[in-house]
């Protein structure tokens, strides 16, 4: 018996600030939120852009509306760079599709390789961060 999660954020090997998020076929729901809600925190705590690697080579069976709900969020974070999507499958389609209007920034590249899509992490790592979000702070004023 594999005890593993079905949906895992994981480092990427030799990349300070990008992630796999990696599934596998079939997908237990709590796995689904437990990963997007650690992507969350990682990106909270980020101080430069993440860019995140979403592994489908496995064409994960995903349940469209936890998943709609579970990525909605780091999707539209100030620190998220590039989702950086291998492999294809029709319910990540229609999540990015609706993702795209509700966050208007598309902000997904989509490859077939794992090596095209680490070449394009590549490339992007190397420009320059001119832009670095603040956060800012209510004070209450007497």
């Amino acid at each position: 018996m594999n005890n593993q999660p079905t949906v895992r954020v994981e480092p990427v090997e030799g990349h300070d600030d990008a992630y796999w998020v990696v599934w596998d076929k079939e997908i237990v729901d709590s796995d689904v939120f437990a990963a997007f809600d650690l992507l969350q925190c990682i990106l909270n705590d980020a101080d430069q852009p993440v860019n995140v690697l979403l592994d489908l080579r496995a064409d994960p069976n995903m349940p469209v509306a936890i998943t709609m709900e579970s990525i909605l969020d780091p999707y539209r974070h100030v620190m998220l760079n590039k989702w950086l999507i291998i492999g294809t499958n029709w319910r990540a389609e229609m999540i990015v599709s609706v993702l795209r209007k509700l966050a208007m920034r598309d902000s997904t590249l989509w490859f077939d390789t794992v090596e095209e899509a680490l070449d394009e992490l590549q490339r992007i790592e190397v420009v320059p961060v001119y832009f670095r979000p603040r956060v800012a702070h209510m004070v209450e004023l007497d």
